[in-house]
């Protein structure tokens, strides 16, 4: 995916986290009813998490602190010139794309029935 965020920036690819814990981070946050001020932090804090822009501040996964991290990654973008509007309408995106990459309690159960099953044979 990529990602026009305008400014000092332009166009980034975003790739998704590798560390499977910051997804969750993210993804849990989101989902725990937060309010305007922490979803905006969200959608910036997905943005950087994402993307692999050289001088960016990284996330911290140990913090598990994806909205604080998300205070810094929004003044970062800003002082970028990226405006605010692109932030919050690239955020439910990758969010989006990133809860797709967690795997239901449905494919994991189906997963440990078909290893169980190979393991029997």
């Amino acid at each position: 995916m990529i990602l026009d965020l305008g400014g000092k920036i332009g166009e980034t690819p975003l790739r998704l986290p590798s560390s499977f814990a910051s997804r969750l981070d993210l993804v849990t946050a989101w989902s725990d009813s937060p309010n305007r001020t922490e979803l905006a932090r969200l959608c910036a804090a997905s943005i950087l998490i994402c993307s692999s822009i050289n001088d960016a501040p990284r996330y911290r996964v140990e913090s598990g602190k994806p909205i604080q991290f998300g205070g810094s990654a929004t003044d970062w973008l800003v002082s970028r010139d990226v405006p605010p509007a692109k932030i919050y309408k690239a955020g439910p995106k990758i969010i989006s794309k990133i809860l797709e990459s967690i795997p239901s309690e449905e494919e994991v159960e189906d997963a440990e029935d078909f290893s169980e099953a190979v393991g029997e044979e």
